[in-house]
């Protein structure tokens, strides 16, 4: 009498355990990619200490800039592109994105660059889970400082679409 060969009662067992596993550098990202923007200007700036807007100075009427970028739930990277004029002197020190809703101050989420070394700075970080989810709900503001105005010259609300 033959015995049933255990290679052939394995097999099932193998092609299951190789469909199931997944390495992780082919694994799909099971995130989503959202869009960002904002639009700077010095009148959406706040004070750190009271949180109220600040007026704005004659030295920054002319000051604007736009941020735009994507987020990756899943990787958790920020790509992103910022652009600013008339700042006047000294050149821009840094630029961070920080937790908070229009109109307040909150802790900083990630920086950007600093020093920013052009007016059109760009680049990729990693932001911390909640900065996720603060960057695509609107909880998150990107900010321009200068050696001039420490607490932001021009600020901008990030929105996702």
């Amino acid at each position: 009498m033959r015995r049933p060969s255990l290679t052939l009662g394995l097999v099932p067992f193998a092609v299951l355990a190789a469909a199931c596993s997944s390495s992780p550098s082919s694994a799909p990202s099971t995130g989503s990619v959202h869009q960002l923007a904002a639009s700077l200007d010095p009148s959406q700036v706040v004070d750190p200490t009271t949180g109220s807007t600040v007026a704005v100075p004659s030295s920054l009427s002319g000051a604007a800039g736009t941020f735009t970028g994507t987020v990756d739930s899943a990787s958790r990277r920020l790509a992103w592109h910022l652009s600013f004029q008339g700042l006047g002197t000294p050149s821009v020190v840094i630029a961070d994105v920080h937790y908070g809703a229009t109109g307040s101050f909150g802790r900083l989420l990630v920086r950007l660059c600093g020093p920013c070394r052009s007016s059109r700075p760009s680049g990729t970080v990693s932001v911390p889970a909640t900065g996720t989810s603060a960057l695509v709900s609107g909880g998150a503001w990107v900010t321009v400082n200068t050696a001039t105005y420490p607490n932001g010259a021009i600020r901008g609300q990030i929105t996702s679409h």
